[in-house]
């Protein structure tokens, strides 16, 4: 048994048509230059069973040449595969049909699709269609016709609106990871502070003064975070890539007045905290 055929997602020449036909329709489409007809709505339109009729079609090593998936937009404008069969295969396939395993009612209909069908659907589709047509029909037609471009403009919409979403989403995120200048690393900050866990100048305390801004409530270790205290980055602090937070001049601030304002000012850290800053001062203006 062959594979179905799965055809590309080409949505601009798989616009199917309603053709009005005796009292029915036929909903069909030009696609890869060959008139294709919706399986299903044929189904429906003779009151027979469509899983049945797509077994028996699937199962035939003819007619399952015949067949393929085609992206359709449904009613609200999603993508669906809908089961189509070319006009051969629905010649073949109609003249399978047997009159008694229909309706009554119906058997009149079946002969007519079978006896007609084809040359309705190739004189449509050459322009050559000359039919009356009731003007409940041609209602029909135009109101499926808007139906269609309502849906593609439902759908560009659709896909803008997404757009439009993702790239606003990038620039924050880009917005987010970019560095600002002048922000400086808790190693830094340490060092302006005179903060070391071993009391030489060769090991800036860095989590102490990340632990200074958790108190403040300023501190956050999501990578990508940025606000006018910190920034949050990829570093190699500790020997492995992990987050690494950096701050900006009001949250270097924030840190120096709150210590300054907890410790003596007459305290060791304190006086070291201006030589320092005095210190660093004093090299700035030698390079300017």
């Amino acid at each position: 048994m062959n594979k179905i055929k799965q055809y590309n997602d080409d949505v601009s020449t798989a616009t199917p048509v309603l053709i009005p036909f005796n009292d029915s329709v036929i909903d069909a489409v030009k696609y890869e230059g060959q008139i294709q007809v919706n399986v299903r709505k044929t189904c429906e339109e003779l009151g027979i069973d469509y899983p049945t009729q797509f077994t028996k079609i699937k199962s035939d090593d003819v007619l399952n040449r015949c067949i393929g998936f085609i992206p359709i937009h449904d009613s609200i404008g999603r993508l669906q595969q809908q089961l189509y069969i070319n006009i051969k295969g629905y010649t073949l396939w109609l003249a399978g049909l047997t009159s008694t395993r229909v309706k009554e009612e119906v058997r009149p209909l079946l002969i007519k699709y079978k006896l007609e069908a084809a040359d309705v659907l190739e004189q449509y589709f050459t322009n050559k269609y000359n039919e009356p047509v009731s003007q409940s029909q041609l209602i029909l037609m135009l109101a499926q016709q808007n139906v269609d471009l309502e849906r593609k403009v439902l759908q560009i919409e659709s896909n803008q609106t997404l757009i439009v979403g993702e790239v606003e989403e990038v620039k924050e995120e880009m917005g987010k990871r970019q560095l600002r200048e002048g922000d400086i690393t808790g190693n830094t900050v340490a060092r302006r502070l005179g903060i070391f866990s071993n009391g030489k100048e060769s090991k800036p305390h860095v989590q102490f003064v990340d632990a200074v801004a958790k108190h403040l409530q300023i501190f956050q270790s999501k990578i990508g975070y940025k606000d006018e205290y910190i920034t949050v980055t990829r570093g190699n602090r500790t020997g492995q890539i992990d987050a690494e937070v950096l701050y900006t001049e009001l949250g270097y601030n924030l840190i120096k007045t709150l210590l300054m304002n907890i410790l003596s000012p007459n305290s060791k850290f304190i006086k070291e905290t201006q030589k320092i800053t005095a210190l660093e001062i004093s090299k700035r203006q030698r390079t300017v």
